[in-house]
């Protein structure tokens, strides 16, 4: 299982991406990304996170398509 934020590289070889791959999923709504080499587990977006880019995804689809918001 893994635990924590972020698992410290200090004194480990980087992870590679072969590596990252082969490691077992973590608790249900964390994911773990991969940044320069170093695993790191993300908590689930919070409600607030969630909507604000739902706003930003329907502006950005709006704007794309040449129509005002509003």
């Amino acid at each position: 299982m893994i635990t924590g934020i972020r698992m410290s590289t200090l004194g480990k070889a980087l992870t590679t991406w072969e590596q990252f791959l082969e490691l077992p999923d973590p608790e249900p709504g964390f994911h773990l990304e991969l940044h320069d080499g170093e695993v790191v587990l993300v908590a689930p977006a919070r409600p607030a996170h969630i909507f604000v880019q739902a706003l930003l995804v329907e502006w950005l689809t709006m704007a794309a398509h040449g129509r005002a918001y509003g």
